[in-house]
């Protein structure tokens, strides 16, 4: 039960996390948002 608490939890922290980390790749590093663009799916595969 608390290994569930802790998932539920640490899921927005992931999220928040790789989507910062996209904006910091998007502003920094060239061609990245042309790749954004070509790969939809950041971690779950047809889903998000």
């Amino acid at each position: 039960m608390i290994s569930f608490v802790i998932m539920l939890a640490y899921i927005p922290i992931i999220v928040k996390r790789i989507r910062n980390e996209e904006q910091v790749l998007e502003k920094d590093l060239p061609g990245y948002s042309a790749y954004m663009k070509k790969v939809k799916y950041r971690l779950i595969p047809f889903i998000w």
